[in-house]
């Protein structure tokens, strides 16, 4: 605690842990959020419903897991990474090798950190959770000081340049301030007299920028580089340049056009109007972006032509320098769907000099922009930015997810595998528009794969079900759906009329075909060719992904209804067909007692037997109900619970010492079970006289001994069904487990302070209102 105490104040961090082990995880979030008071932890039990989480709403960090059910930590890092490649990850795992940490960091992940045995793991994990949150949003914080600095940039002084694309940056044409920053004239550079690479850059700094720029170059963007220069005076200085290619025919970048500004400063001198204009023609009409600065008085002082195109405005750019901004504004409110509200919220932004990002402004054709404010500081007094981008698409496809993650919710709760896939079709028709879809499964021959369900649409334009048997013949739509079936790799058609690998005559012109492993495969299909786009390619690899999650669980769940099945049938055969015979045979041996063959060793050898025969039906009677969860606990006081307990073994010798004075919420029945075994275990195995102690934890309690203890290596095996090293019956402490289980709870064996066993069981209620 003492090293977060130092920590600087930061705001709040919202941690999202998945972990398999419920107890574990509760057990973390509690160290954790004790730990470092800025901590709140939410937990999730799996991959899945971790990235549910992450969707629902934003977290500051992520701590997962290696090794869970479904996806691994690997598996479960790399889908983090496609929605939020920076967000911090911390692998914390218990299952630790040079092989995961080398995988964890080639995936990206941002620590990596081993479970440990003891509460100082919680402290170094919420040491690195805050640092790399720290880290975060250090580097979020950087990115928006340079935005803001591009911003600003049209009144830093500077020049633009276009220059030929080699190692020491020949300039052909020098423009703006250059002689100032630099020490030479523009002349110079553009006769050759002066080289920028080597007679200007500094020596350190040639190799970097040049590796920096051709690797933007190649990516196909922009540049952005900042180096120094040592002037013609000798002095050096920080530059900041941004450019862009000039592609020759063969698409080759021979050349480079862009803007170098002085950055050594922090205020520079005006820049004239003309190297003004030289600068917005070079950044403002290559932004995809509607860019608008106004000044104090709200006089246009520099508009792009992505505002004119799309607001379809009178003149030019540079006709509009100088008009009047609130005149504009109520122009084009027109063009929205609440004008009234565009221009009032444009007036109050202006008048509070409010920073806003990303509104969200309807048009009144369909699309959206969205709309940020920035107020800025100009020499000649305060001023206002504005940018639009057109984020139709983006829209559109956040609606279409918004409805896909609404249907995929339904797939959760499915009892069919019927059912499971008419969710999916109808989903597919309605969200990604793709009217002639359908599952396909794998038929009992093994031969086939049969319609399972469609869209109602595929009944009308198709003669019969479509049915795929397998060795169809090339070109056939046979043959193309058991192509993607065996080779468990998605297949996209935009026009089955162009694409050699359907040629048999179908309805569908547009295809997106799923493997949906050993079920069968999902089509998304469509009557119109080209129908589908990225988006919607996306949006039926998602709905694929949750189908077959689905099957899969529609599937266990039925393997699951039949073994119970044959479990309680189990049940009642040894319930009514063991303990009668053995109620028979302790009938006749209380008879041969009572005449007087109770000393005889045969009956006795005989009492002993039938008395394990009834402890064994008991043992294998409670663990046929491992599966069954506690779903109504009650508050009970731990101690009467263990008296009574303690009350119904046959202790001799031993003694019971309660050290607990907590409320624990159990099913009292099988509660007393699980004591009465470890009563039990502590009698047969503790010595002749044992002590044995039950007392509280802070969230459960322990029950331990003073016997001779579990051996270190045995201890992982002791609660295994069947397990002795007396003889026996080897259930009582995997019924205690199973009890555990039932309840929610984690038991741990360790090792009591005299040397004995003692039993921690963990994420224990105490039936409050707040449990």
């Amino acid at each position: 605690m003492e090293e977060s105490e130092t920590r600087p104040h930061t705001a709040r961090i919202h941690l999202l842990h998945v972990d398999d082990e419920p107890g574990f995880a509760e057990t973390a979030r509690a160290f954790l959020e004790r730990e470092d008071e800025r901590l709140t932890v939410e937990t999730a039990r799996s991959a899945a419903a971790g990235l549910e989480r992450l969707a629902e709403r934003p977290f500051d960090c992520v701590v997962s897991d290696y090794e869970m059910p479904g996806r691994d930590g690997i598996e479960f890092l790399a889908a983090v990474r496609e929605a939020s490649p920076d967000l911090p990850f911390v692998l914390f795992t218990g299952k630790g090798s040079e092989e995961i940490a080398s995988e964890a960091i080639s995936a990206g992940v941002t620590d990596y950190l081993q479970k440990g045995g003891g509460t100082e793991q919680y402290a170094l994990l919420a040491n690195r959770v805050v640092n790399a949150v720290e880290a975060y949003r250090s580097r979020q914080g950087s990115e928006r000081r340079k935005r803001r600095l591009e911003t600003l940039i049209s009144n830093l002084p500077g020049f633009v340049y276009r220059c030929r694309n080699e190692p020491d940056w020949p300039m052909e044409l020098v423009e703006g301030e250059c002689e100032e920053l630099t020490g030479y004239p523009a002349a110079a550079l553009e006769s050759g007299d002066v080289v920028w690479g080597d007679d200007l850059l500094h020596p350190d700094d040639v190799e970097p920028m040049w590796e920096t720029v051709q690797s933007a170059l190649e990516a196909g963007g922009s540049f952005e580089v900042t180096y120094r220069i040592v002037t013609r005076e000798g002095e050096t200085r920080w530059m900041w340049e941004r450019g862009r290619a000039v592609t020759a025919g063969d698409g080759e970048p021979t050349r480079l056009e862009g803007f170098v500004t002085d950055v050594t400063e922090a205020k520079g001198r005006e820049t004239e109007l003309e190297r003004a204009n030289a600068l917005r023609k070079t950044l403002f009409d290559a932004l995809p972006v509607g860019v608008l600065a106004e000044d104090a008085d709200r006089e246009v002082m520099a508009v792009n032509e992505w505002m004119f195109d799309v607001f379809e405005l009178p003149g030019t750019p540079a006709s509009a320098v100088g008009a009047d901004c609130a005149a504009m504004a109520e122009a084009v409110s027109p063009r929205f769907e609440d004008p009234e509200r565009f221009v009032e919220r444009t007036e109050g932004l202006v008048a509070a000099r409010r920073p806003v990002d990303a509104e969200r402004w309807p048009v009144v054709d369909g699309r959206t922009f969205e709309r940020s404010y920035r107020p800025i500081e100009l020499p000649g007094g305060d001023g206002h930015l504005w940018v639009y981008r057109d984020v139709t698409e983006r829209v559109e496809r956040e609606a279409k997810l918004d409805r896909l993650r609404e249907r995929t919710r339904a797939l959760m709760h499915t009892g069919t595998r019927a059912k499971t896939a008419q969710v999916a079709t109808d989903a597919a028709d309605d969200v990604i528009g793709a009217p002639l879809s359908g599952v396909h499964v794998l038929d009992e021959s093994g031969e086939a794969l049969e319609l399972l369900t469609a869209v109602d649409r595929v009944d009308e334009v198709f003669d019969e079900p479509p049915h795929y048997e397998r060795g169809g013949e090339p070109g056939s739509r046979a043959a193309f759906a058991w192509q993607v079936f065996e080779s468990g790799e998605s297949a996209v058609v935009e026009d089955v009329a162009a694409d050699p690998r359907v040629t048999e005559s179908t309805p569908a012109r547009s295809l997106v075909v799923h493997p949906l492993e050993r079920h069968g495969i999902f089509l998304v299909s469509s009557p119109e060719p080209d129908a589908f786009d990225e988006t919607d390619r996306m949006l039926s690899e998602l709905l694929a992904t949750s189908l077959r999650t689905a099957l899969d669980r529609v599937e266990r769940e039925a393997q699951l209804r039949e073994r119970n099945e044959r479990l309680d049938e189990f049940t009642r055969v040894v319930s009514h067909d063991l303990r009668n015979p053995i109620a028979v045979a302790r009938g006749h041996l209380e008879i041969a007692a009572e005449d007087g063959a109770g000393d005889d060793p045969h009956v006795a050898a005989s009492r002993r037997a039938v008395d394990r025969m009834a402890t064994l039906v008991d043992d294998l009677l409670a663990l046929a109900r491992r599966d069954e969860a506690v779903t109504d606990p009650r508050p009970v006081a731990l101690r009467s619970l263990a008296e009574e307990s303690w009350a119904n073994v046959e202790t001799g010798e031993a003694r019971l010492v309660v050290e607990a004075d907590r409320t624990v919420a159990v099913d009292p029945g099988r509660a007393k079970q699980l004591l009465e075994n470890l009563a039990r275990n502590s009698v047969e195995h503790a010595g002749s006289a044992p002590t044995v102690r039950v007392g509280a934890l802070p969230d459960g309690f322990y029950v331990e001994d003073d016997g001779p203890g579990i051996p270190l290596d045995e201890r992982e095996d002791v609660f295994v069904a069947g397990y002795a090293t007396d003889g026996g019956t080897g259930f009582g402490l995997a019924i205690v487990e199973r009890i555990a289980e039932a309840h929610g709870w984690t038991v741990a064996v360790g090792e009591s302070e005299a040397g004995g066993a003692r039993f921690e069981f963990t994420g224990v209620g105490d039936g409050s209102a707040d449990d």
